[in-house]
């Protein structure tokens, strides 16, 4: 029985490391996406669209509207470490590197330099 439960408590431990709790405000809006599904593991927030393709002008509005749940419902910077957002196929997407401590320095930023930041920050997968 020892062995059992020793193996149940090792499992819970391993999995709590891979998938973490989405912030709240965070999940609300990824909800507003049409979304096939998301996820936070290992700190990547990705989300997959309902879209056979992604620009960049829709991965940065995602980046960027994340970014900014932080200032609105602060959440724990270091919960995210970074984004993508992909395709319904996941053949081809964007990735954001950084995460919630990129996206505070962002919050003195006006809107050009906010989005030159990100579009900095943000590559094709």
């Amino acid at each position: 029985m020892k062995k059992l439960l020793l193996a149940i408590s090792v499992l819970l431990t391993a999995f709590s490391a891979v998938a973490s709790p989405i912030p709240d405000y965070v999940e609300k809006t990824l909800k507003t996406y049409q979304f096939d599904n998301y996820s936070l593991r290992n700190g990547v927030l990705t989300l997959s669209l309902r879209k056979p393709v992604i620009n960049k002008e829709t991965a940065y509005f995602f980046f960027s509207g994340i970014c900014n749940t932080i200032f609105v419902h602060p959440w724990d910077e270091n919960i995210i470490t970074s984004m993508r957002i992909w395709n319904s196929k996941q053949d081809q997407g964007f990735e954001f590197d950084g995460g919630g401590k990129e996206c505070k320095q962002i919050g003195p930023f006006n809107a050009d330099k906010s989005k030159a930041f990100i579009d900095s920050r943000t590559s094709e997968l």
